[in-house]
């Protein structure tokens, strides 16, 4: 009898602390979003309710006019029934709206965007004086960990060279300006047949109540390249976000995502052909999210500057002719707003811009007998914009996304007069690019996708008193994306290129993409 007694004991007690443990658990962003949305509907039903309880109430002296006894006491009843009722829906009203105050105050997005499961709920004033949880690396080491392997077929009707084409192009290309690989991070060069592109490996955590640590390494055939690998604030300065390390620049939208991320097998050719791939740096970065009506998010980059686009050092390989700047050459700043614009839609619009207080070129234009070295400056421009629509049905049908970004680039040169061939004068480049695209969810876990980009509609080299103009390329996209559950995608993608490389090209490309994630994978970002 003691021991049974005992057991019921135990089990009270574990159902009584599990209960405490539940009420006290924060809710999760999701959970948070779901409930607004709960209150919202809820309050919508309630206010059309109390309407035509005030309606019934007020035809009521009309109805008891000539009105029998027995008539006018089942009115009477009616009156207090309905006004019993009206009382109830407007306590109830009350209630809703105070709730809904309260989840509005909540904040579901970090000072980059959604938030996500690992995530900080929010940017709180450093505590000084003592903390109520401790939470430490040492207590427990259990990152977030997740593998994501990219598996690509892929085909051209250039033997293979189409690649090629896409980074010579005229004005942009190696063509004219000796830039060697590309510092971005462009997942761009595949074999004909099949590739895994790379597996990407990401592990994120909590190092303490104030850091969280982030690290993304991409595994390649034959590489091994870290990715992002940074330290975030979580408790900070109210509205403000540290980030220390190696990340994917806040400019534009597109580059900030990972390639799992994009909507087309491919990076957009802005990006290709004016970042060399994604802006992806060492450095810092300071974000602020101002308390103000409409979503503001304000940023700041103090980047070290080893983009072969931008920012690229010669130093190293060609001492005699340069001396290498020490860093931070590259500077960014970016600003994004989102409006509300209903429930079901989103808008978010950006402008970023950019700055290296270095770049050095060594340019073979082929009239010379060697080489001619340049250093200079180079800074960037540009505009993001993103509209989105959920169609609340099942599985993204009838989901809309469109999507396009523009960014100008110049580069002001002078020739390096030691040590260096004669040049023949400053050298000031000037190309843009753009690109346009949407998504649309055609069947539930089906989307179809359609994206134009093109670069240099401006592009013009000026080498002392004599300018060279050079037409633009452009690019067709199509893809249809198959996403079985929300952890794997099968995708194929066709390319139309019509490309400017020393005279016309034309070229066609096929890709089969599958994609998996596996183990734990936040929620993406807006």
């Amino acid at each position: 009898m003691p021991t049974a007694l005992l057991a019921v004991v135990f089990v009270v007690l574990a159902w009584v602390v599990s209960v405490e443990a539940g009420a006290a658990r924060p809710r999760t962003p999701a959970e948070i979003e779901t409930r607004r949305a709960e209150v919202s509907e809820r309050l919508a039903l309630v206010e059309h309710e109390l309407a035509a309880v005030m309606t019934l109430l007020q035809s009521l002296p009309a109805r008891l006019e000539g009105a029998d006894a027995a008539a006018a006491g089942a009115l009477e009843a009616q009156r207090r029934a309905l006004e019993a009722r009206r009382a109830a829906l407007a306590a109830e009203r009350e209630a809703l709206q105070a709730e809904q105050a309260e989840l509005a105050a909540l904040r579901t997005r970090t000072s980059t965007g959604p938030l996500q499961p690992s995530d900080p709920q929010g940017l709180s004033p450093l505590d000084l004086g003592g903390q109520s949880g401790q939470v430490s690396s040492g207590q427990a080491f259990n990152p977030s960990i997740s593998v994501i392997p990219d598996v690509v077929y892929y085909s051209d009707d250039v033997g293979g060279g189409a690649f090629e084409i896409v980074e010579g192009a005229d004005g942009l290309g190696g063509g004219h300006e000796h830039e060697g690989p590309s510092g971005g991070h462009g997942h761009g060069t595949l074999d004909r047949g099949f590739n895994l592109r790379e597996m990407e490996l990401a592990f994120s955590g909590a190092v303490d109540p104030y850091f969280d640590v982030w690290a993304t390494v991409a595994l390649g055939p034959d590489s091994i390249e870290a990715e992002e690998v940074y330290v975030q604030t979580r408790k900070f300065v109210p509205g403000l976000q540290l980030r220390v390390g190696r990340f994917f620049s806040g400019v534009g939208h597109v580059n900030r995502q990972h390639p799992h991320q994009w909507d087309f097998v491919d990076q957009a050719l802005p990006h290709q052909a004016l970042f060399g791939g994604t802006l992806a740096e060492a450095g810092v970065q300071v974000t602020w999210l101002p308390n103000v009506p409409v979503y503001t998010l304000l940023g700041f980059e103090a980047l070290q500057g080893e983009n072969e686009r931008l920012s690229h050092q010669s130093g190293e390989e060609h001492p005699g002719l340069f001396e290498e700047t020490p860093g931070p050459r590259l500077f960014t700043g970016f600003m994004k707003v989102s409006p509300d614009v209903g429930y079901s839609h989103a808008l978010q619009g950006g402008v970023s811009f950019g700055r290296s207080r270095s770049h050095q070129e060594l340019i073979d234009d082929g009239q010379g007998p060697s080489p001619q070295a340049f250093d200079g400056a180079a800074w960037f421009i540009g505009t993001d914009w993103v509209w989105r629509y959920d169609s609340a049905r099942p599985f993204g049908q009838g989901d809309l996304t469109v999507q396009g970004e523009y960014v100008y680039r110049k580069k002001d040169l002078s020739p390096v007069t030691s040590g260096a061939p004669e040049a023949g004068g400053p050298r000031v480049s000037a190309q843009d690019g753009v690109y346009a695209q949407a998504v649309y969810g055609i069947a539930p876990r089906w989307t179809l996708a359609g994206r134009f980009d093109a670069i240099g509609l401006v592009n013009r080299i000026e080498v002392g008193d004599v300018a060279g103009e050079y037409g633009a390329s452009h690019r067709y996209s199509a893809a249809v994306a198959f996403n079985p559950t929300e952890f794997s995608r099968l995708r194929v993608q066709y390319n139309a290129g019509r490309f400017q490389r020393e005279g016309r090209a034309v070229f066609h490309q096929v890709f089969v993409q599958f994609q998996m994630s596996l183990g734990v994978h936040g929620a993406h970002r807006f």
